[in-house]
């Protein structure tokens, strides 16, 4: 598709609705872009976005009382936290793409009245429906 320049849009529930473990694999290695809302087991896909260096600290305690002594490492984390997307709200998602992630809001679309259409005036209403069958002679 992408030869072609077209974009398709895939929305399954889960990665595994993407047809089995091999074809969401080939389809998540693949994409260009993901938009991802709440969903409970979002780890491969946030694994899509990479990770960041954070400085992890501990402190050190003595029965009870801190000591002033602790650590500090670097450790890499998900830019996209799992937790946060297990917790999004509906209109709240991750934009995915390029090794960079978002988090964003998606405006709501107006309600709209349903349309009806006019009623034919009566001298139109005997052409609205179509003649009817001409029965086949064998």
């Amino acid at each position: 598709m992408r030869s072609y320049g077209a974009s398709v849009v895939l929305a399954p529930q889960v990665a595994e609705g993407m047809g089995g473990p091999e074809a969401a694999a080939r389809i998540i290695g693949s994409v260009g872009t993901v938009v991802l809302h709440q969903l409970p087991a979002p780890e491969e896909l946030v694994r899509i976005a990479g990770t960041r260096l954070v400085v992890e600290s501990s402190l050190q305690h003595d029965e009870g009382q801190a000591t002033g002594l602790g650590s500090a490492r670097t450790q890499h984390a998900f830019k996209v936290d799992p937790n946060e997307v297990r917790a999004l709200q509906p209109g709240m998602c991750f934009v995915i793409g390029s090794g960079r992630a978002a988090k964003v809001a998606i405006a709501r679309a107006p309600a709209v009245p349903e349309a009806r259409l006019p009623a034919l005036p009566e001298r139109h209403a005997q052409h609205a429906a179509p003649p009817a069958p001409t029965p086949l002679r064998p």
